[in-house]
């Protein structure tokens, strides 16, 4: 008889699981649905993760007054915004391991991440500590660690950081998608990400010659003259609002959908063919299109042959400004004039050229390795705390 109870049982507890794992793969299923704009299956995996994990903002002490907060309406003498300690951006080995030392510090921190890891793209990894995990497992393992230890994480893509006097104090009004932050001191930590020359054929031996990655920085040049950004984001967005004074403003989607409104700015022009390059001309900068259109019901595409066919094929501008997807350390360096070696943040302990801002991972010089990035992570984490107090 005992023996029949525990086959039964045994029975029930393998249909639960097949139950449950039921409803986890329809669950799933549901949400990558619901995720527009994906361009292939390793960003629909990305982005149900994030979703479905550690979005728990709210929960940080003010450093003013002491008081739980979503970091808004404080009541502290100093400001009118709750005030972290430090603002990690970016959620892989080096913003999760420097954020575990800051909360075991007593410093009161914020994870802020947008567009997950590139760990999320390893199917295995071997030459890491332990036994072999996938990129995702040791993606999760850090955040559920984190999360345990009572550290709050955000999902929200930031757009701008910039210094911010608060009194007698520096500090950094930090500008999200969602929220905006003020912090004492700033973590990079977003891994390494191409500022886009690369992506664009012709782009990168045009920097400094009409070419940028920072329209804080060079937009001035542009008055009431004719520039081009290309992206089709939040972080695009954010580079054209600094562009408004132009005569002209084109957006180039570069065949990408268009992620945000466009209504209210009257003197900006969208363009969504794909890009083939750019090139110098007496003129100034032409953007070439690509000579083939998306059509049909497979979305195939076609060479253009017909002149009657009203596509774009260039456009002429003064200036062009690079912001796609969306902004990485090498972005926020350039604009906060942070010192870089060969497309990398330089850093002396954690530490960047300006005060407060801290650098570690992959986006810093030095081999793209997990465990390094970790021990980054730490060492900025010890040059935070030495800076904090």
């Amino acid at each position: 008889m005992e023996k029949l109870k525990k086959q039964k049982q045994n029975i029930e507890n393998t249909e639960n699981i097949k139950s449950t794992e039921s409803i986890k793969s329809t669950e799933s299923i549901e949400a990558a649905e619901n995720i527009e704009n994906t361009e292939n299956a390793e960003n629909i995996k990305s982005k149900t993760v994030l979703k479905n994990t550690f979005d728990r903002s709210g929960g940080s002490k003010c450093a003013n007054c002491s008081k739980r907060s979503d970091f808004s309406n404080c009541s502290g003498s100093d400001s009118s915004d709750c005030l972290l300690d430090c603002l990690i951006i970016g959620a892989g080995p080096a913003g999760i391991s420097a954020a575990l030392y800051l909360k075991r510090a007593n410093k009161n921190i914020l994870v802020v991440h947008h567009s997950g890891s590139s760990l999320l793209k390893a199917k295995k990894i071997e030459n890491f500590y332990g036994n072999p995990l996938s990129g995702e497992e040791i993606y999760l393992n850090g955040l559920k660690g984190a999360e345990n230890l009572g550290v709050d994480i955000f999902l929200d893509e930031i757009t701008e950081i910039e210094p911010f006097v608060l009194k007698t104090k520096n500090a950094f009004k930090v500008k999200g998608t969602k929220k905006e932050f003020i912090t004492k001191s700033v973590l990079l930590a977003t891994g390494s990400k191409p500022n886009g020359t690369s992506l664009i054929k012709g782009a990168e031996e045009l920097i400094g010659k009409g070419v940028s990655v920072c329209a804080v920085c060079d937009g001035f040049f542009y008055k009431n003259k004719t520039v081009a950004v290309i992206g089709n984001g939040e972080y695009a967005k954010s580079e054209t609002e600094h562009l408004l004074f132009a005569k002209n403003i084109y957006l180039l989607l570069n065949g990408k959908d268009l992620k945000f409104n466009v209504e209210e700015y009257k003197n900006l022009k969208v363009f969504k063919e794909k890009i083939k390059n750019i090139e110098k001309t007496d003129t100034g900068l032409k953007i070439n299109f690509d000579d083939k259109i998306n059509c049909g019901k497979n979305n195939k595409s076609i060479e253009i042959r017909d002149n009657n066919i009203n596509v774009n094929r260039f456009v002429f501008a003064d200036g062009v400004f690079l912001a796609l997807g969306s902004a990485g350390a090498i972005d926020f360096a350039q604009k906060l004039g942070i010192s870089q070696i060969a497309g990398k943040i330089k850093t002396l302990n954690g530490k960047t050229n300006v005060n407060g801002i801290f650098a570690a991972g992959d986006c810093t010089e030095g081999e793209n390795q997990i465990i390094k990035a970790a021990n980054d992570g730490r060492i900025a984490a010890k040059s935070i705390t030495e800076y904090l107090n």
